[in-house]
């Protein structure tokens, strides 16, 4: 019985592989995105008149993930004849400045795509102020700078056209103002209750607990617009001490 059903298995995979009905007739790319339908389809690289049950899903799957747009693509077999491609699209959530080049970077500290004179601007600026390449650069290096990003999408008093650059410091700075990040005063949930004309200021982060010290910051700028004062620097770094450097010029 055993023998029969291996045998059975070997017939039934040979038909699928063989047989003219599960000729591949079209392959689809049934996600509306970024990413060229047509690009997409070449990049799989799947032979025409190929037999569906032929075809390396894993494989292919790992081909079309190579385009910087696609974040995961999922490749499934549609009987009797089509190839069916699916993908999550990259979204950037910050651009990041190295070397005078700019790249997009997602939500998961990536850097995955080389910006040209066509793309969009609108996101935050990160700088990266270090001897390293974007090759050597891991995700976790710049996930406090995307952090501070959150922090400006969530919160109530601050938000993202607040924002100026984010500066990551490393190398020799990494050990005293690791995070450098310009802001607008009044912030924009303020900017309407204190009317007063707005101007940039600095702000430095420690690489752990931003949530913390971003709460901490709404605190002492909301302290600083009710005293009419204008902050030059913000240190945040400090633990539970937090040290102001007001500008004397205003």
């Amino acid at each position: 019985m055993l023998v029969a059903l291996v045998y059975g298995g070997m017939e039934f995979y040979h038909y699928l592989t063989k047989s003219k009905q599960f000729t591949l007739r079209s392959v689809e790319v049934l996600t509306a995105g970024p990413v060229n339908k047509e690009e997409l389809i070449k990049l799989a690289g799947i032979r025409a008149n190929a037999n569906i049950f032929s075809i390396d899903l894993s494989d292919t799957k790992e081909k079309i993930e190579k385009n910087p747009w696609v974040y995961s693509a999922s490749v499934t077999r549609a009987l009797p004849d089509k190839i069916q491609i699916h993908y999550v699209a990259e979204e950037p959530v910050a651009i990041l400045s190295s070397m005078d080049v700019l790249y997009y970077v997602n939500k998961e500290g990536k850097v995955f795509y080389k910006i040209t004179k066509d793309n969009s601007l609108k996101y935050p600026l990160i700088y990266l102020n270090s001897a390293l390449s974007i090759l050597e650069l891991s995700p976790s290096k710049l996930m406090p700078a995307l952090r501070v990003v959150s922090w400006a999408e969530r919160s109530s008093m601050v938000n993202l056209s607040d924002l100026g650059d984010i500066e990551v410091r490393g190398g020799v700075y990494s050990e005293e103002l690791p995070l450098l990040v310009t802001m607008a005063f009044p912030p924009s949930g303020l900017s309407k209750k204190y009317k007063q004309k707005r101007r940039f200021f600095t702000m430095s982060f420690s690489e752990t607990e931003i949530d913390i010290q971003a709460k901490r910051a709404e605190a002492v700028l909301q302290h600083l617009l009710q005293q009419g004062k204008n902050p030059k620097l913000i240190r945040l770094e400090l633990g539970k001490k937090i040290v102001v450097k007001m500008d004397q010029k205003l």
